[in-house]
């Protein structure tokens, strides 16, 4: 099989146990009013730092797993939200490399929320030459005005 194949072979195993992790935990908005959300975006080392996705004016944004994958391993990796407005760095755990050249991989299990309006940001540094993909799922709640 190759490299890259490969890659996108974990990275669907590692989005299914996101899904699989939100089903067993009640996720997907036990709240009422909930509203599921997934979204994913692409980064490289060059620009590690990237918007995942802006909460829309009226919800809050609960963010129940995070997932990412790299081309090369992860040196570290964190989701930054908004709440009260307060912007906070929450560093993930980074799963350490089978064997040297096999991809970096985050995937946890988190409950972070952002408030309307703000953007999730995600930053991994890695290696030269990285690039990848990072996931948050969870769902959004109305908010009263």
């Amino acid at each position: 099989m190759d490299r890259k194949r490969g890659l996108w072979i974990l990275f669907a195993v590692v989005i299914a146990a996101a899904l699989f992790a939100s089903l067993l935990a009640g996720g997907g908005g036990t709240e009422p009013g909930a509203v599921p959300v997934q979204a994913r975006t692409g980064w490289s080392s060059a620009v590690p730092a990237v918007s995942v996705y802006t909460v829309p004016t009226g919800y809050r944004l609960v963010i129940e797993f995070v997932s990412a994958i790299n081309t090369v391993d992860f040196q570290d990796a964190m989701i930054t939200t908004t709440v009260g407005g307060v912007i906070v760095d929450h560093y993930l755990s980074v799963q350490p490399q089978a064997s040297p050249g096999e991809p970096g991989v985050v995937s946890q299990a988190t409950m972070l929320h952002a408030d309307p309006g703000s953007t999730v940001r995600f930053l991994g540094h890695a290696g030269a030459g990285g690039a990848g993909i990072t996931v948050i799922s969870g769902y959004l709640v109305p908010v009263s005005p």
